[in-house]
């Protein structure tokens, strides 16, 4: 009987994220299946938003959207129903489950029960940087404490999956450091694959840079600051919208593009600053391409971020770029010494802002091809899949 190809699962769980970084990370990752024979992928979308296991094969992979269930025990078991006996999944076949999120670590411990199976965890990010910000003493207060709050919590269930994974993938050194001295990750377990560009790479074509400028009512001496991202706390996007309300120069505008509540920021704004300011909404990739032409200037200010996709589309298309110097967007910044950087308020990135246009010469940054190739879509496949062939191979000897 012909034996059946290893089985990669890859699981997300409905969340505003999907939107954005992974639902970016997603169709990479299916990217990576679209000409390989070697593997299969089936996609789990865990979704409040659904009442029964839906289906679609609209991008040539097989994606289950399956009802969330706060009683982690019964998604479980039904998670495990459904594959035993909906997809025939076999102990004798070789399975690989890719997790996203924490509340997966429930899946992994019933599946090693019925399953020949190994796990990945992509870390995204770290819950307790998003509500404390990534200061390492603010994290090592609660766990001398051992506090049973909601943050120390959060912490223990990110400990667990992590512990239960054959493979953590992280995009920084930043974040392999964290993982090795406060979560005791065996640093064997570590793949860093940093996220790859996903923003198509463009000629800066004159003649079609002035038509999407038009396209834009743009004059030929305005300059844009581009932000994008989600409107969310940690974004910090009140600290750019406060240092741009003082940069000193008539020619320049702020156009903001991600979706969220934007009134959280209107008390920032003057109505007489109005005009200055743009927020465009939730956007799709071609209207950020075509943004990304007529910018400037890219400002990823966030608090806490693993470099991040914006910043490495900025970084990819030539764009130049000022980050807060915190994270992951510290390491990238390290790495390539023309980003500018400013330290989290906004005094300090309003003297980035001003030193920028100060020196201003109407350029893009000219990265070398290296650069370019480290956060490719090519590369990231060869990464992700040496991961998913060291688990094979490890699983057969």
């Amino acid at each position: 009987m012909k034996s059946e190809k290893p089985l990669v699962i890859y699981f997300t769980n409905e969340s505003p994220a999907l939107s954005y970084g992974l639902g970016t990370y997603t169709e990479q990752i299916k990217s990576v299946f679209s000409d390989l024979h070697t593997l299969d992928l089936i996609c789990i979308k865990i979704s409040v938003l659904v009442n029964e296991i839906e289906f679609n094969n609209t991008d040539g992979i097989s994606t289950y959207i399956f009802p969330d269930n706060q009683n982690q025990n019964q998604l479980c078991n039904s998670l495990i129903y459904f594959f035993k006996h909906e997809l025939s999944i076999t102990k004798s076949r070789h399975l690989i489950f890719h997790f996203n999120f924490p509340i997966h670590y429930f899946i992994a411990l019933e599946a090693k029960k019925h399953f020949n199976v190994s796990f990945i965890y992509t870390l995204h990010y770290m819950d307790w940087c998003i509500e404390l910000g990534p200061n390492i003493n603010n994290l090592k207060k609660i766990l001398e404490t051992h506090s049973e709050n909601r943050i120390y919590k959060k912490f223990a269930l990110e400990k667990a999956i992590m512990q239960i994974s054959d493979r953590i993938c992280v995009s920084t050194e930043y974040s392999t450091h964290i993982l090795k001295d406060f979560y005791n990750v065996n640093g064997s377990k570590i793949a860093i694959i940093p996220l790859p560009n996903s923003i198509p790479l463009r000629p800066k074509i004159q003649t079609d840079i002035c038509q999407i400028r038009d396209s834009f009512n743009l004059t030929e001496s305005e300059k844009i600051i581009l932000f994008v991202g989600r409107l969310d706390k940690n974004k910090n996007l009140d600290t750019l919208i406060k240092a741009f309300l003082n940069l000193r120069r008539d020619d320049v505008f702020l156009w903001i593009i991600g979706g969220g509540d934007y009134r959280t920021y209107l008390n920032e704004v003057s109505d007489s600053s109005w005009k200055k300011i743009h927020f465009w909404g939730y956007r799709d990739k071609t209207f950020i391409s075509r943004a990304f032409q007529v910018t400037d200037l890219g400002v990823v200010p966030s608090i806490y971020e693993e470099y991040g996709y914006v910043a490495v589309e900025f970084l990819c298309a030539g764009i130049p770029l000022i980050v807060n110097n915190t994270s992951g967007l510290a390491e990238l910044a390290k790495n390539v010494p023309q980003i500018y950087k400013f330290s989290d308020t906004s005094e300090s990135l309003n003297l980035a802002l001003e030193s920028f246009f100060e020196n201003y010469n109407g350029k893009f940054m000219s990265y070398n091809s290296l650069s370019v190739e480290r956060f490719s879509i090519n590369t990231f496949k060869r990464n992700i899949l040496t991961v998913y062939n060291d688990l094979i191979n490890m699983s057969s000897i």
